[in-house]
């Protein structure tokens, strides 16, 4: 009887090794992240250069994941934004040609819906050099917005390659991994390479290569050392960890880094769907929400607030820190009601 092959969804000594790797890095216990990672071992990094555009890199199959646990829900959040509409138009070459008018039918492209889109700040981090721009992302088909799709086979319809701007139409080749209960190798060479160079050990360059020469076609300079390296390999988990829940963690604990700290605000843009003087529906933006940078004016609203009834439950022996330093700036027009006569 053959031993039971060992599923991915079950959290196994690697996973616990990866998760302590992410933790001791959070804590800046350096050393105890390196050694968590090198404890994992029969895991790799996949090749990107080889990875076809048309298929999914975030599964369970692949040789990063670790472990998953959860949905894939990014396809949801960030989905299409257009339709094919069959339409039947009078043939203007026949027309011309012969005289004779006849129907033919044609499909165009229209909108049906609004999606979430990478920021233009974000997206401009990439550019054809990267092989994660057309491999964990797509442009929309009607407004060609750069959507995350590391797992596409949900999608049924065609987007555009960001690069080629070819349509591309995904293949299913693989279970997909979960948006955020997603442990994978990348991951873990990252939390590696931080705190080596947060340590300043030289060997943190090799680490970062590992991951790096299968994400470019030509491999970046990488910084020799101390903030400059620490900036660099930050930018990397911010390209390479990109929708899979790690952004808004790493910007706490980079705000409170005792090596290298970076603070900095943030700033949330609201917009309402309205129609133009065309009759386009059209996204206009009405303001937007500023955290300021992490201060001890501003610390309580950098942190997940305890929810009342867990207080209530703990006899009101705990109390949330006071929400400061976030500022709104809206401009709503006020709908003013008929008078009836």
């Amino acid at each position: 009887m053959s031993a039971p092959s060992k599923s991915k969804r079950i959290a196994s000594a690697e996973a616990c090794y990866a998760l302590l790797s992410r933790v001791y890095l959070y804590m800046e216990r350096y050393e105890d992240c390196i050694e968590a990672a090198d404890k994992i071992e029969g895991f790799g990094v996949r090749e990107l250069g080889s990875l076809p555009v048309a298929e999914s890199f975030a599964t369970i199959e692949s040789v990063e994941t670790i472990f998953s646990h959860g949905p894939y829900v990014m396809y949801w959040i960030h989905g299409e934004d257009a339709e094919i509409e069959t339409v039947n138009k009078i043939d203007i070459d026949h027309l011309l040609e012969t005289g004779e008018v006849i129907m033919i039918q044609t499909q165009e492209v229209k909108q049906n819906a609004w999606s979430w889109a990478c920021s233009a700040t974000f997206e401009s981090l990439f550019d054809e050099n990267d092989y994660r721009l057309n491999r964990f992302f797509s442009r929309t088909r009607y407004k060609k917005n750069l959507v995350p799709r590391k797992y596409k086979a949900s999608m049924t319809f065609a987007e555009y390659d960001p690069v080629s701007m070819d349509t591309v139409v995904c293949t299913n080749t693989g279970s997909p991994a979960a948006s955020a209960g997603w442990l994978r190798y990348g991951e873990v060479l990252l939390n590696k390479v931080e705190a080596q160079a947060c340590l300043g050990q030289g060997d943190a360059a090799n680490t970062l290569k590992e991951l790096l020469r299968s994400r470019y076609k030509v491999m970046p300079t990488i910084p020799g050392g101390g903030k400059e390296l620490v900036d660099f390999v930050r930018l990397e988990r911010r390209k390479e960890l990109c929708f899979e829940g790690h952004r808004w963690f790493d910007l706490r604990r980079y705000a409170v880094n005792s090596v290298y700290p970076d603070k900095k605000p943030i700033e949330h843009v609201c917009y309402q769907i309205t129609t133009n003087d065309k009759g386009v529906a059209v996204a206009e933006k009405v303001g937007e929400t500023t955290l300021e940078a992490y201060s001890e004016n501003s610390m309580g609203s950098w942190m997940i607030p305890i929810p009342q009834s867990v207080i209530t439950f703990c006899d009101g022996n705990m109390e949330n820190p006071e929400r400061r330093g976030v500022s709104a700036n809206f401009v709503l027009e006020e709908e003013k009601e008929e008078e009836t006569l």
